[in-house]
């Protein structure tokens, strides 16, 4: 505390009268704000609202970049709130859940084994997978990154869907792919180029032929 004492002295008076002598005393306190880890401090600025929200004191939970007091840190479903310090957990568009809300009201099911999907999901086809159960149709092999094919809905690998769903040359037993110039004959499905006289070979797309035992004939090996 400072103290500055102010004394007004008069003029001298006739000693028959007596004066008082005015003390007038100005107390001016001022006052310092002390760092605790140092000297006095000329200046402080208060701190904002915001800035003293962002103070953490004391124990604290970091996650995801981010940091929680250890009671805000909860499932964020309002009839569970449980801790998540000590269980796992899953993050959906900023929100946490616990594994048994996530489960329960988040997770998609398995459109295979209709299992909820906690982990990896796999999207494909419109619908969700475990990885493990995105497989061929017919042979039950996973497709990982390799194409596949669908019929009906459902998803075969090449080569099922080659064997089952395509249709075959009947000379070369190779499938007739789109583009493939072909011929329908005897009941069957050809190659343009596999379409030949079964003796000599030589090609009958748009000739005549002859039917023997179900395989076509030129006019010169019909007999």
């Amino acid at each position: 505390m400072l103290v500055k004492l102010l004394f007004k002295q008069l003029r001298a008076q006739p000693q028959s009268q007596v004066v008082p002598v005015v003390v007038v005393v100005v107390v001016v306190v001022v006052v310092v704000v002390v760092d605790r880890k140092g000297p006095a401090l000329r200046e402080r600025r208060p701190l904002a609202v915001g800035e003293v929200s962002s103070i953490q004191v004391g124990p604290f939970i970091s996650a995801l970049g981010k940091i929680w007091c250890p009671d805000h840190f909860v499932c964020t479903k309002q009839h569970c709130r449980r801790p998540l310090a000590d269980i796992g957990f899953v993050e959906e568009q900023g929100d946490l859940y616990c594994e048994y809300c996530f489960e329960q009201f988040i997770a998609p099911s398995c459109n295979k084994c209709s299992q909820k999907i906690k982990g990896d999901c796999l999207n494909a086809i419109g619908k969700h997978f475990h990885p493990e159960c995105f497989a061929c149709t017919y042979c039950g092999t996973l497709f990982k990154n390799n194409p596949f094919f669908l019929e009906d809905g459902l998803p075969y690998c090449e080569t099922d869907w080659n064997e089952l769903f395509t249709t075959k040359c009947f000379a070369c037993g190779f499938p007739i792919e789109a583009g493939d110039r072909w011929v329908e004959a005897l009941s069957n499905n050809y190659h343009s180029q596999c379409f030949n006289c079964t003796n000599c070979k030589k090609n009958l797309e748009g000739q005549s032929f002859y039917a023997k035992g179900g395989r076509p004939f030129c006019k010169a090996h019909a007999r």
